[in-house]
């Protein structure tokens, strides 16, 4: 006796998938809602990517080259930052925590004279626009009377007083006499005043500085 064997192929149009895929990311949204959900989202993905991916890919394209954490990893500077944001995370934050929670249950108790006590607890936590206000005014104030002392130098005094460049070893020789002149410890490179280099040229000053200025004062 002998049986039949019957074969069954599934048959999909091609763009079955993608027409799933497509009403799965769309959540149920029709016409105008999915217009409006897009131009929501878009924004959000546009700043996310201008100021966390794009940062942090570039952060990990300038550090790509090994030779640069020996150095790192010998900086005080950079052995201190390490201690001082391990015992922020580890202390800092769990006691500050822990205090907030002792607050809030403080703050619950019952009683008038408790709640005139949160306002004043909580009162220069909800003016921070003020002290924001002034710092940001100081500071442009600040800014605008440094714009003015540059305006009145002429350009070889910016050049004697002000600035230092030029090749690895001319910067090392106006550093050192900088250094013995004011007792710096340390500068703010401007690789790239008001943006006008090309990227290039920017990340060639930033090797000469890393590679032939950095290590002569170490």
């Amino acid at each position: 006796m002998s049986m039949n064997s019957v074969s069954v192929a599934r048959i999909e149009r091609p763009g079955f998938r993608w027409q799933a895929l497509s009403r799965s990311l769309r959540g149920g949204l029709k016409g105008g809602e999915y217009t409006w959900a897009v131009a929501f989202v878009v924004p959000y993905l546009a700043v996310f990517v201008t100021f966390v991916a794009y940062p942090v890919g570039y952060g990990l394209w300038l550090g790509s080259d090994p030779s640069l954490y020996p150095q790192l990893f010998s900086d005080p500077v950079y052995q201190d930052t390490v201690v001082n944001t391990v015992l922020y995370l580890a202390l800092g934050v769990n006691v500050k925590m822990f205090l907030a929670l002792l607050l809030s249950g403080f703050f619950m108790r019952p009683g008038r004279w408790m709640k005139v006590l949160l306002l004043i607890f909580i009162l220069p936590w909800a003016v921070p626009q003020i002290s924001a206000f002034i710092s940001i005014h100081w500071m442009i104030e600040r800014r605008e009377e440094q714009a003015q002392r540059l305006s009145s130098l002429s350009y070889d005094e910016i050049l004697r007083t002000k600035v230092a460049f030029g090749t690895g070893p001319g910067l090392i020789d106006r550093l050192r006499q900088l250094r013995e002149e004011l007792g710096l410890t340390g500068i703010a490179a401007e690789l790239n005043p008001g943006g006008l280099l090309p990227f290039r040229q920017e990340m060639r000053s930033l090797e000469v500085l890393t590679h032939q200025v950095m290590p002569a004062f170490k």
